[in-house]
């Protein structure tokens, strides 16, 4: 009875969170039709590149620059729920952030070596691999790019270990996005550990 009242509890915040990135977007729309047509341009506009972009060329035939080039930082979102992770990528977008999304551990490492992100939102629990294992191939990599943890299920052990391989914060589901947006900003800028709840 408790989880269904969560997991109602967070589908309406995931509503609510939606539809206020949309008035949003909307109302960011209708001020920019109000400018001269050349003023003009997508409110995502570097995500329509990079969506064309990724279109266009296999992933491993990409070249990158380095994070240190990028007008804004890279984000890669791991999470198996494509309804949380979308919301979460749009956002990020919305903050001005470039977003790359997998939704299992595999497809999390081979974005990771292609991309090199800037800051890594990962769930805890994938369908094929653990996100522990997805943050230790990150780390034999020798990078310390900030990760933070996204659990609903805390495990001791998994905890601990992830903590050996360091991390950012741990965000506990469900959580508010706006903690998701702090965490990012903080990552963007640093990396130090603690838990946000």
């Amino acid at each position: 009875m408790i989880v269904t009242y969560w997991l109602a509890a967070a589908l309406a915040l995931l509503v609510l969170a939606a539809a206020f990135i949309r008035a949003k977007r909307s109302a960011r729309n209708r001020e920019e039709s109000s400018h001269s047509a050349r003023h003009q341009f997508p409110a995502d506009e570097a995500a329509v590149q990079a969506n064309a972009f990724a279109k266009a060329s296999p992933l491993k035939e990409r070249l990158f620059e380095p994070a240190v080039k990028r007008e804004q930082p890279l984000v890669l979102i791991v999470d198996d729920g494509n309804a949380l992770r979308m919301l979460m990528a749009e956002m990020l977008q919305e903050e001005g952030y470039c977003v790359l999304q997998a939704c299992t551990g595999r497809e999390a490492i081979d974005t990771w070596l292609s991309e090199k992100p800037d800051c890594v939102l990962l769930d805890i629990r994938l369908p094929d691999i653990s996100g522990i294992d997805v943050l230790r191939e990150i780390r034999k990599a020798n990078n310390l790019a900030p990760v933070a943890l996204m659990t609903a299920f805390a495990d001791a052990d998994m905890l601990a270990e992830a903590r050996k391989l360091v991390f950012h914060c741990l965000l506990d589901k469900p959580f508010d996005l706006l903690h998701v947006k702090q965490a990012v900003r903080e990552m963007a800028g640093g990396m130090h550990h603690r838990e946000i709840s």
